[in-house]
């Protein structure tokens, strides 16, 4: 079935396909025409749609916040935490729905640089742990003026350039110059730039402001992140599952973590290697191969019903018991146990490489 579940009233049909071919153009799988296959029931259908979706998208309007159907929809989704909801015209959201933060879509014409559109986007994607990619036409867009931008920024170049030359004393050499934001050389991996982590949809967070990620290229999946040189926060989405992190000084820790291998043969994620954070979480980042933090829901910040946050204010070496002052390279592997098996599958972990800036 499909990852999208889009519940609306039939009078609001047209906006639910306007949405539809939005989500579709992302490459998002999405059930929303209710039209029923013959020999099938409409509630049999509808149920095994829903209970397969990853995420509800609730459409509110006049008519929709009437219907029991909608709303009856919309109550399983919120049960499961996985409701987006959309409102679409100016009327009331029901009252036991209010408490979620809806976006507002009713004076959306399809455009896509409604100021809303970008968050609800992300909103969606992270539920079915996707990527938001430019809307079609804004890539057609950027298409047609990437010749134009390319030949100015050329010309802007070549007259910055000259000037310099000229300052300088006609070309005299000039000795290196610091960088304002000193990030390693070789900081940026080849790769796209992500919005979160691709399986786990995992964002890293500084002072209210989301840090750069990049997915590096070759056998294993590993996501690079830039940090600046202080405590940082990881936001996940709202797991039922423990949140398990396993920090070490190098790479070796990726090759312990396969795709269909038993948790047991996981040196760092086999019962009784897990630490024993306090009752709000830890604060500080245990570098250890042999150890990983445990997170259950009750230990992390909630920062919606949607997602949740783990803070980490410092980082210490376990076998020196020494508090790390300059924070250090730091590889990563996180693991949510979400199959509830013994077994781990390619979805259920990241392995990244958090590089603070020198």
């Amino acid at each position: 079935m499909s990852d999208i579940f889009i519940s609306y009233a039939r009078e609001d049909r047209d906006k639910a396909k306007a949405l539809a071919e939005l989500f579709q153009q992302q490459d998002w799988s999405v059930w929303w025409d209710r039209n029923i296959p013959p020999g099938r029931s409409f509630d049999e259908v509808i149920e095994e749609a829903l209970s397969e979706a990853k995420c509800v998208v609730v459409l509110w309007s006049q008519n929709s916040a009437s219907s029991d159907w909608v709303k009856g929809e919309a109550a399983e989704a919120l049960q499961r935490k996985i409701l987006v909801p959309v409102r679409i015209e100016s009327s009331n959201v029901p009252l036991e729905f209010r408490r979620l933060q809806t976006v507002d879509l009713s004076d959306w014409k399809g455009d896509a640089g409604h100021p809303e559109l970008g968050g609800f986007l992300e909103a969606v994607a992270a539920n079915i742990k996707g990527t938001v990619r430019r809307p079609v036409s804004e890539r057609g867009q950027r298409k047609f003026i990437k010749p134009v931008l390319t030949v100015l920024a050329i010309a802007a170049l070549l007259a910055a350039g000259f000037a310099f030359y000229k300052f300088a004393g006609g070309g005299a050499r000039l000795g290196p110059r610091e960088s304002p934001n000193p990030i390693p050389k070789d900081a940026n991996p080849a790769g796209e730039e992500l919005m979160r982590t691709p399986e786990l949809g995992l964002e890293f967070w500084q002072r209210d402001q989301k840090n750069l990620m990049f997915a590096s290229e070759g056998e294993k999946r590993i996501t690079r992140v830039l940090l600046k040189r202080a405590p940082f926060e990881i936001r996940c989405p709202h797991f039922e599952a423990p949140i398990q992190i396993c920090a070490w000084s190098d790479a070796s820790i990726f090759d312990a973590i396969v795709a269909a291998k038993k948790l047991e043969d996981i040196p760092y994620f086999s019962p009784g290697t897990g630490r024993a954070d306090t009752e709000f979480g830890s604060a500080t980042l245990g570098l250890s191969n042999l150890s990983h933090h445990h997170f259950v829901p009750e230990r992390r910040r909630v920062i919606s019903s949607q997602q949740d946050s783990i803070f980490f204010s410092s980082m210490v070496n376990i076998e020196g018991g020494k508090k790390l002052t300059d924070w250090p390279t730091v590889y990563l592997v996180i693991f949510v146990n979400l199959n509830q098996t013994d077994e781990i599958d390619s979805h259920e972990y990241e392995c990244l490489i958090l590089d603070f800036g020198r």
